[in-house]
């Protein structure tokens, strides 16, 4: 595994490694995360452990720190320059979508992934059914390209009381030590005190496969008049994002009748606190008057990008199954207030789940969105600018 490090020579900010970028110090400010590195050896080499001459000493210059990975071993600069404009273009009417690739793990079902980049290969946590009691939990596949992948299984079991009836719709994180955090939407069982309806909970590994439970992190508020009703129902697809020491959970409040996107933040993990009103809030007579869902997060050229699913509202017969459902697209300067697209770049399932489920990826220099196609398995599509 790669050893990650700070590096603030070069950036204003402490760094982690995250799912597919890296965290920065103060979101109120444009600032620029920090960093993936390669791994270093500590032992010197024969050549490097003599003694340099005097003359050498005073010839040679130091080196400048190379710049760190952020953004699936992009560094920042690269990604801004890469990405910057093209993401700009989709709130100005010069980027749009192309579906590039279809079928993606098709065999194991792979859909809802969040993707972390570790040593050069993609690890993605998916929704897998696989599991001992066939409810849902988190799966694992891996990529060297980013399209062929290959199944590792369950790696997340639904077998707590809190989670018993689903353990799944994962958000991952890699800190700056090394060490995964996964948040996940948990389904408890009918006759214990979580009951069947829905909140978030977080487990941490050592190395991304064996996780260790931590419990329930963030809880609907149901009965607070502070909080309102917007997430009376559940809480749940909690995606993680970390900026100097304080993690951001971005998720789905659910209150019977519409899902919006709320954020919960601080220094601790588990015990963050939960913004009042949606951040994302739905919108009538609109592609996204149902739903403002599951997302990902990126930072680039001073933005945070979100990728976000939407729905128009429930239908009378078949609920959210029959609503019509495609993605959108948001940005911040400080994950709290953010600015939207207007409507999807591609046209909505037309009464089906499907364009849905969606996530940032990264691969041959180029930027895509992953989303849900029908099936159950994983479609690629890639932002091009408008011919």
């Amino acid at each position: 595994m790669k050893i990650f490090i700070i590096i603030a020579a070069a950036l204003l900010l402490a760094g982690c490694s995250g799912k597919n970028e890296t965290a920065v110090d103060t979101p109120a400010e444009t600032t620029t995360p920090a960093a993936e590195v390669e791994e270093i050896s500590e032992e010197p080499s024969e050549e490097s452990a003599e003694e340099p001459s005097e003359e050498t000493e005073a010839e040679t210059e130091p080196e400048e720190p190379s710049e760190p990975a952020v953004l699936y071993g992009m560094t920042q600069t690269e990604a801004d320059e890469a990405f910057g404009e093209l993401l700009d273009g989709l709130f100005t009417g010069k980027t749009t979508e192309k579906i590039y690739k279809t079928g993606l793990g098709s065999s194991f079902g792979f859909h809802f992934p969040d993707i972390l980049y570790v040593d050069g290969e993609y690890w993605a946590y998916y929704i897998c059914y696989r599991t001992n009691t066939g409810k849902g939990g988190v799966g694992l596949a891996t990529s060297k390209d980013g399209f062929k992948w290959t199944d590792k299984g369950c790696v997340i079991q639904p077998d707590e009381e809190y989670d018993m009836n689903g353990a799944y719709f994962a958000g991952v994180w890699r800190d700056t030590d090394g060490k995964f955090y996964i948040a996940y939407e948990c389904k408890g069982g009918e006759n214990t005190e979580y009951g069947t309806l829905e909140n978030i909970a977080v487990a941490v590994s050592d190395d991304g496969i064996t996780w260790e439970k931590q419990g329930v992190a963030l809880y609907k508020q149901s009965q607070s008049r502070t909080y309102g009703v917007w997430q009376s129902a559940n809480v749940g697809t909690p995606d993680l994002y970390k900026v100097g020491d304080t993690w951001y959970m971005t998720f789905h409040g659910f209150n019977f009748a519409d899902c919006q996107i709320g954020v919960a933040s601080g220094e601790d993990i588990m015990n963050l606190e939960m913004e009042k009103k949606p951040v994302i809030p739905t919108k009538t007579n609109t592609a996204y008057s149902g739903t403002t869902g599951r997302r990902d997060v990126i930072y680039v050229d001073g933005w945070y990008y979100m990728v976000y699913e939407v729905s128009t509202d429930q239908a009378a017969s078949g609920g959210f199954g029959g609503a019509d459902w495609s993605h959108m697209f948001a940005r911040s300067r400080d994950m709290i207030e953010w600015e939207t697209t207007e409507a999807p770049l591609i046209k909505q399932s037309k009464s089906g789940f499907g364009y849905d489920g969606t996530c940032w990826m990264v691969a041959d220099g180029k930027l895509y969105v992953y989303m849900r196609d029908a099936g159950n398995s994983t479609t690629a599509v890639e932002l091009v600018p408008v011919e």
